[in-house]
């Protein structure tokens, strides 16, 4: 398996500058002794445990395994793509539910419109079978054309 130490080497000194930290910070931070980080920066090729690289990735902001997959020659991804993956995926849901919504708003004035004319409808059918009522020849057509049934 190869080993990209100078890879480290950069990914560490140039993540210390952009974080504005040194070497005596990511120190304490980490729990990784002085002299380990000063190797790792300068390139120094020893064997390494894995969860060094993994407390130096933490505590330089990275996901767990970044540094682990810098030495293995792999691109890594960083907590800033990770959270601009999630923006995005985030942006993508909400598009959609905002289209579901309207969707759904469609919907809704549909259905408020035919209970209307429902309302309506029952309103009339009610009025032409009141007892004692009667009916004009419209009411009476309407009538059989609603129920099917010839009005008394």
């Amino acid at each position: 398996m190869t080993q990209d130490w100078p890879a480290v080497a950069e990914a560490i000194k140039d993540r210390l500058q952009a974080l504005g930290m040194n070497q005596a910070e990511l120190a304490e931070i980490s729990g990784v002794s002085s002299g380990t980080i000063s190797e790792l920066r300068n390139g120094t090729i020893r064997r390494r445990e894995p969860r060094i690289l993994n407390s130096l990735s933490t505590s330089l902001n990275w996901p767990e395994p970044h540094l682990a997959e810098v030495l293995a020659g792999r691109r890594s991804i960083t907590n800033e793509e990770q959270t601009a993956a999630r923006l995005q995926r985030l942006e993508e849901l909400i598009a959609e539910l905002d289209k579901q919504v309207h969707r759904l708003g469609g919907i809704v004035e549909w259905v408020d419109h035919w209970r209307l004319r429902i309302t309506a409808w029952s309103q009339r059918i009610t009025a032409m079978v009141q007892p004692g009522r009667t009916r004009p020849a419209a009411d009476h057509e309407r009538w059989t054309a609603v129920t099917g049934r010839h009005a008394r």
